[in-house]
């Protein structure tokens, strides 16, 4: 596709589709190889050591030693002997036969985005929920935001090639009524205010006769998400709400109701604790619902994915409100916490899971600590999804795509898994393993104005910054 056609299509005003058009050929680039897909490839002019963490290093910079940390860590079911990044075992910290002094070699320094680094904020002797609060509440740089706001994430992925779902609607409020050049962003209202224009707007966008999920863009948890299912022979819409264990098909919603509600949220403000939410764009998505192999009355596989310094710690594998179980990178299913059960001891076989860590990975690069969330499973509605389709064409047809990422993951399990989690991440910090790089993934539009437009997508997608 030449340059001269995309320049057409952006004076055009379906630029949602336009990015929507080359999504399938850059997913297949964007998975060919990890190198060229590094999207930072900037040089630092200060290091860990500035920071304090290390007692020195050497010329190379590989050559690092750090002093053994004071505080007891102690040995549980949880613990890893092995955790290695670029070249060093981080399951060591914390365990070290030497005395004081501790020398590491690194293939290379992590490369830690400047934005997530928490260093200056550190002493050693905090908890898991110590460095989440500093993540996520003390951090507040505006690049940060890019990570949670749902439609700028949403439209890089679509630009970048990233492998996600389809949107079928992703407008912030202010684009919403664009054409009456109506913005009601910030707008003062009542509880449960919703504007007829808006409501109305919404309802004219919704899919009639497909499945799709709808959601607001700047809320989290699972607020406000609508699961519908179109049922070809009845021609109503069957749905769940939220965290929903099932679909029900005996109980038709009216898309009018769903438009209603999405209309109010934009008027919803995030809980005060939670600074990045409350500073997003309002907005509304609506996506292709996914579906599995083994139901689609089911709610989607998802995998909420922990990665420490860019390597997959574990994820936390979903199903609605379902917590099937947790996962360690090597596939295997966690069989000693405390929510196990046997009937999930292993993954489906048609999990692709190389394919989930490559991408966690891939997303988790540059960071200290990133959740990277993941469908697992076929779109909706897909021929794949046919009554006696055999199961190899269904394995054929199941996809990875990135729903969500978060760099402020409040999910709560044992206590004792969180402790493993602190210590992997402060190993990174305490031993010296990264330098601090400048954060060049996030585009400089959404920095200069706090939100990502369909135009600044585009202009992503030509090659832009």
């Amino acid at each position: 596709m030449s340059i001269s056609f995309w320049k057409g299509c952006l004076a055009g005003v379906g630029m949602t589709v336009v990015l929507l058009a080359a999504t399938v050929f850059r997913q297949d680039q964007w998975y060919q190889s990890s190198e060229s897909r590094s999207l930072l490839a900037a040089s630092s002019s200060s290091s860990a050591a500035s920071n304090g963490h290390l007692l020195r290093s050497s010329s190379s910079s590989k050559k690092r030693f750090y002093e053994k940390p004071t505080r007891t860590f102690e040995r549980t079911k949880f613990t890893l002997d092995e955790f290695v990044v670029n070249g060093v075992n981080l399951a060591t910290y914390g365990f070290e036969k030497e005395q004081d002094e501790v020398e590491i070699e690194l293939t290379e320094p992590y490369q830690l985005y400047d934005t997530f680094d928490i260093s200056p904020m550190m002493d050693g002797s905090e908890g898991w929920w110590d460095l989440i609060r500093y993540h996520g509440e003390y951090l507040k740089r505006k690049e940060l935001l890019f990570y949670v706001d749902k439609i700028a994430w949403k439209r890089y992925m679509v630009a970048k090639g990233i492998p996600s779902s389809k949107s079928h609607v992703l407008l912030y409020q202010r684009e919403l009524l664009q054409e009456k050049h109506i913005d009601n962003t910030g707008k003062k209202v009542e509880e449960d205010y919703v504007d007829p224009q808006e409501h109305k707007a919404i309802l004219d966008l919704l899919p009639r006769t497909t499945n799709f999920v709808a959601k607001p863009a700047h809320v989290s948890c699972s607020q406000g998400v609508w699961i519908v299912r179109y049922n070809e022979k009845t021609g109503k819409n069957d749905a769940g709400y939220g965290r929903t264990r099932k679909l029900d098909s005996t109980t038709g919603v009216e898309l009018d109701r769903i438009a209603k509600k999405l209309a109010e949220y934009l008027y919803e403000k995030a809980p005060s604790n939670n600074w990045a939410y409350r500073q997003i764009q309002p907005g509304i998505v609506v996506e292709d619902r996914f579906s599995a192999p083994d139901g689609d009355d089911l709610p989607a596989m998802e995998f909420k994915i922990f990665t420490i310094w860019g390597r997959v710690w574990m994820a936390y594998w979903k199903r609605g409100n379902q917590r099937p179980g947790l996962v360690y990178r090597n596939g295997t299913v966690m069989n000693n916490w405390s929510e196990f059960k046997p009937e999930n001891a292993n993954l489906p076989d048609w999990v692709p899971w190389d394919r989930v860590v490559q991408v966690a990975e891939q997303l988790g690069q540059h960071k200290d600590l990133f959740r990277v969330d993941v469908f697992v499973g076929i779109p909706a509605g897909d021929a794949a999804l046919k009554p006696g389709v055999p199961p190899h064409i269904q394995q054929k047809a199941v996809l990875v795509v990135v729903n969500e990422v978060d760099y402020y993951p409040k999910c709560h399990f044992d206590e004792e898994i969180h402790d493993e989690g602190l210590r992997l991440w402060m190993a990174g910090y305490k031993m010296g393993i990264y330098d601090p790089v400048p954060n060049q993934e996030v585009p400089q539009a959404f920095v200069d104005k706090k939100y990502l437009s369909q135009e600044d997508a585009a202009r992503l997608q030509l090659g832009g910054t």
